[in-house]
């Protein structure tokens, strides 16, 4: 069985974007990241992200932040334009404060929220996505994530 990829990116619900990450991701895999976001943005079609760090076993280096920055600044404008809202998932307490205090630096232009466990994420991402004229569908939505299908997203 091949090993997973640090950084996986599932298209399989758009417009939910889903990026996993696990384990250690270098900076060239987060560049790689940054360059598949981009072509996600050329698109010009409305969508959602979902980050689930939840098996990602570090915090991202100083060159990722950098990497980071820059492509904020490159595409700041098409972000505002075509992401309705970004999810973040982590149990871990470091990564969760990181994420809080970049929030306060530089707060996004969209909607976002940070969860523990996906499954608490995953009413906001309908809502959101609902509010935005969007819908996936709270069934498949459970499916894919191996919920349980009684459960109510809203």
């Amino acid at each position: 069985m091949p090993e997973p990829r640090p950084i996986e990116i599932d298209e399989s619900l758009w417009p939910l974007l889903t990026i996993r990450y696990r384990g250690v991701t270098t900076a060239s895999q987060y560049a790689e990241l940054l360059a598949a976001r981009s072509r996600y943005l050329d698109r010009r079609e409305r969508h959602l992200i979902l980050h689930d760090m939840s098996q990602s076993s570090s915090m991202s280096s100083g060159e990722q932040r950098r990497l980071q920055a820059e492509w904020m600044k490159q595409e700041d404008a098409r972000m505002r334009q075509w992401v309705v809202g970004i999810a973040f998932v982590t149990d871990s307490v470091p990564l969760r404060l990181l994420l809080s205090v970049i929030q306060h630096v530089r707060p996004l232009t969209m909607p976002n929220a940070i969860f523990p466990r996906v499954s608490e994420a995953l009413p906001w991402i309908v809502a959101q996505l609902r509010q935005s004229g969007l819908d996936i569908g709270s069934p498949s939505l459970l499916a894919h994530f191996g919920l349980e299908h009684g459960r109510s997203l809203g």
